[in-house]
């Protein structure tokens, strides 16, 4: 089995923010709220639904 077919086994672990974590300045970064948390494939944090 490859390493992208074992990945679909796994449930995903993820937070979505507003902005880009990679590219974005630390002070955006800093002010960024979550818009969505996702453990064990299982949204724990949705940001999303109080809007």
């Amino acid at each position: 089995m490859r390493a992208c077919q074992r990945a679909l086994l796994y449930d995903a672990d993820f937070v979505a923010l507003p902005v880009d974590p990679v590219n974005a300045p630390p002070q955006d970064l800093l002010k960024a709220k979550v818009l969505l948390n996702v453990v064990a494939g299982a949204v724990v944090y949705d940001g999303m639904a109080a809007r």
